[in-house]
């Protein structure tokens, strides 16, 4: 069952990434209560985690926080940032990653943090960088946080580092409504 959910998870990504490069803005968005996005990061996440002890808490957001979205792309850029946030502390003797919800009018603003202690300045303007990469050969591609900032910048949002918080922080920004090509004036 947990092999067929990944497998299908795995295929739904690839129709996404195949939709996020042919820049089709409309493909499977849809009003998403950002509650199933966060239960369904937790689920695929939960197990590495208990199996490491690294403590994972993802905050569970209001029920009514809906943000229009691809649900399968959010995810992935969640996991993205959780898995690295794992590989950051693993080796820690205080492991843990959280992540938190909040918002505003037009936005919603989801943070993973870690315990580490920060993104280093010197490599700050090239962490999203498309294979960039701080982990050692074989551990990583370097593309994850590339992928991030697309899928981010493809849902008209942004994915940031809070460089005031004393632990590493990433936020991503998250606008509640996506504009719609039938909205725009005819030229």
């Amino acid at each position: 069952d947990k092999m067929q959910t990944t497998a299908v998870r795995i295929s739904d990504i690839i129709k996404s990434l195949k939709s996020l490069a042919r820049s089709d803005r409309s493909a499977n968005y849809a009003p998403i209560n950002v509650a199933l996005v966060a239960r369904d990061v937790r689920d695929v996440s939960q197990e590495r985690f208990r199996a490491s002890d690294v403590q994972l808490e993802i905050q569970q957001p209001p029920e009514c926080l809906m943000a229009e979205m691809n649900a399968t792309l959010v995810s992935q850029l969640l996991l993205n940032l959780i898995n690295n946030a794992f590989d950051a502390v693993s080796d820690l003797t205080n492991k843990w990653v959280k992540v938190d919800f909040s918002e505003d009018e037009d936005s919603i603003y989801i943070g993973v943090t870690d315990s580490g202690s920060g993104v280093p300045i010197k490599i700050r303007s090239r962490i999203f960088d498309p294979f960039f990469t701080t982990k050692q050969p074989g551990k990583g591609t370097g593309l994850g946080l590339a992928l991030s900032v697309s899928i981010a910048a493809h849902h008209q949002g942004s994915l940031r580092i809070d460089t005031l918080n004393k632990n590493t922080r990433f936020v991503f920004q998250l606008p509640k409504r996506q504009p719609h090509e039938a909205s725009k004036p005819a030229a």
